[in-house]
């Protein structure tokens, strides 16, 4: 099977967030798995991915520790391992690497990346994506990718430390962040429970 432009930039944009894939012998699947509150939102990327989800139930909730949590799973396909062999090591953790920045370009994996993983300040026009996971030098070439393929200028900042490791995540200053905004915005009131996550509006 071939996939789509849509289909390949939203799981590219969902495995740079929190989506994973499961690698099961010669072919991949792709697991989704987001808060119930964000319902609407793993309803579109049904949606969306639903020519990979023909033999698979559709969305369902689970109560979890953390709270009630909603997720489906797409069937084993071979084109997906083509996607864990970019965003896997051999040992089963995510990876980022300069490639990605040859594959990332479409404001719609921006938009599904940011809608993972972003959070827009309440106070002032800015935002930060929870890089945490991702040691520096990987923060360096995400800083580098978001720049050369759309502009947007961030700052790598040091959150904590966490089992004697040093967490950071990438911050969205005010002139970059209205260019995100632009970038994905047409993506984003696809789901209107999510246009939160685009911030107050400027009024100046």
């Amino acid at each position: 099977m071939e996939l789509t432009l849509i289909e390949h930039s939203i799981i590219l944009g969902t495995l740079l967030g929190d989506g994973f894939l499961q690698k099961r012998a010669q072919k991949a699947r792709l697991r989704i798995c987001h808060s119930y509150k964000q319902k609407e939102y793993v309803d579109w990327k049904y949606k969306q991915l639903l020519a990979l989800c023909q033999r698979t139930a559709p969305p369902k909730s689970q109560q979890r520790p953390l709270g009630k949590a909603y997720s489906f799973s797409t069937q084993s396909e071979k084109i997906l391992l083509q996607y864990h062999s970019l965003f896997y090591k051999e040992n089963g953790l995510k990876k980022i690497d300069n490639e990605l920045i040859d594959y990332i370009k479409h404001p719609l994996s921006l938009a599904v990346w940011w809608l993972d993983d972003g959070n827009a300040r309440k106070d002032c026009v800015a935002g930060r994506l929870a890089t945490c996971a991702f040691s520096l030098e990987e923060q360096k070439i995400l800083q580098k990718l978001l720049f050369k393929n759309f502009k947007i200028r961030t700052n790598i900042v040091r959150n904590s430390i966490k089992k004697n490791k040093a967490q950071y995540y990438l911050y969205i200053p005010r002139q970059s962040f209205s260019r995100l905004v632009a970038l994905i915005k047409i993506h984003v009131q696809q789901i209107p429970t999510m246009e939160y996550k685009l911030g107050k509006p400027r009024n100046d």
